[in-house]
Order: structure tokens, then sequence, then C-alpha cells
């Protein structure tokens, strides 16, 4: 009986969507204070419902501010991606990670619109795009918060699977903190949390991992700025672990 009554205290998955999204809830109003990057970057850490109350109707424009800081993040990033081998790899890296990062959010951009429409939500496709990049944003931001862990290991060690595996865990959870937003994010504006969102995600998720593919190399070195062989990103996983 008192297991029961323990197992029935847990709260469930909904109950903790719903108590996230009652959080931000409150936070649902115009950022106070001057407009400025800075300002932005605290709003999106700290009252990310700010910032989605000012995309969806306020009059200052934090979309440039969000924009840069996307391409700000995904280069220093690349950059502690590029550190591991060095040499050329520390410029090639970071805008490697930068147009794979803006080119995955892109082709995946239509199937959120259209997942959002088939869901009911009316909204604009403006706006859709702007919540979009707000949960680009806060994945840079978590990546950049890993980048001393990252560098630590990329300078201490020579296994590349390691090292990859690394990145690819930071960058799941990264992404997973960013859809909890852009979900939580349609939530605020009157469309709850849906299915068709977590399979969106699942799609992001593909796409990346095929893009760093196609951008390969990215930790490693090579005479090529670009592989010219195509290899689906399992395909090259394995190789690389078995080699």
């Amino acid at each position: 009986m008192e297991n029961y009554q323990e197992a029935a205290a847990v709260p469930s998955l909904k109950d903790r969507k719903r108590g996230y999204l009652g959080k931000l809830d409150s936070d649902f109003k115009k950022v106070a204070g001057p407009l400025g990057w800075a300002s932005a970057l605290e709003s999106l850490l700290k009252h990310p419902a700010q910032l989605v109350y000012e995309i969806s109707g306020g009059t200052r424009r934090w979309m440039p501010y969000l924009i840069l800081t996307v391409i700000v993040g995904a280069l220093f990033y690349g950059l502690i991606m590029g550190s591991y081998s060095g040499g050329t790899q520390l410029w090639a890296s970071p805008v490697k990670i930068a147009f794979g990062l803006m080119v995955s959010a892109l082709l995946t951009f239509p199937s959120l619109y259209v997942f959002t429409c088939v869901n009911g939500a009316d909204l604009k496709i403006g706006t859709v795009f702007s919540l979009l990049v707000l949960a680009l944003a806060l994945v840079v931001l978590l990546l950049a918060g890993f980048a001393p862990v990252l560098w630590i290991f990329s300078q201490t060690t020579n296994n590349i699977v390691f090292i990859g595996w690394i990145h690819l865990i930071f960058w799941v959870i990264s992404v997973g903190f960013g859809f909890r937003l852009l979900s939580a994010g349609f939530g605020l504006l009157g469309k709850a949390y849906s299915e068709g969102l977590v399979f969106w995600a699942f799609v992001f998720l593909l796409v990346s991992f095929q893009m760093s593919t196609i951008l390969r190399p990215i930790l490693g070195t090579s005479k090529l700025f670009l592989a010219d062989e195509k290899v689906f990103f399992l395909t090259h996983w394995f190789r690389v672990m078995g080699e």
C-alpha cells in the first residue's frame, strides 16, 4: 500500500510538462529594461517566456540578437571541436558547424510549420520561425556551457570515438532542452504540446547527424575540405569505430 502511494505521488510526464509551462506562464510578459544583446541572453536563460511574449506581440525587435547568438554560439562550439585536431580545423570546424546548424534548421522548418498547422495552431509562419530561432539560441548557449568540459577532453585524449560520443551526448541533451522550450513556446501561444513536435525533433536530429557526415571531417583531419563520398551517418560512425 505504501509503495502504491509513493508511486502515485510521482508526477506524470504530462504533469511535469504542465508544471514547466505553468512556470513560464507567470513570466509571459514584456521584457523589463533596455533592449540589447546582453538583456536578450539573460532573458533567454532566466525568463524565456518573456521573449516568447515579445515574439508574439511585443514592439521591440529581439530577433537579430537571437540570430546573432545562434551564429556566434555555433562558431564557438565549432572552435572547441576543431581544437581536438588543431591546424586548419580551428577555422574549418567552426564554419562547418555554423553552416550545418543553419542548413539543418532551414531544411526542417517547413515540416515544423506543417506540423504546427496540422495540430490546429493558428500562428503566422514568421512566429513559428522566431520560436525555432529562440530554441536554437538556447541550444548553442547550452553547448557553450559544456565547452570547458569538451575542451579538456579534446586536449587530453587521442580517442576520436570517445570524443565523438561526448559531443553527440551533449548535442542530444542541448537539443532536448531546446525542444522543451519550443514546445512550451507553442503552449504559451495557445497550442499545447503534441506528439507531432516530438516527431519533428527526431527528424531534426537525424538531419543534423547527416549534415555532420556530409561536412566531415569536423573532428579529424583530411587532405580534402569536404569528403567526396556519399555515406549514411550510421555507416560513417560504424566505420570510424571499426578503424
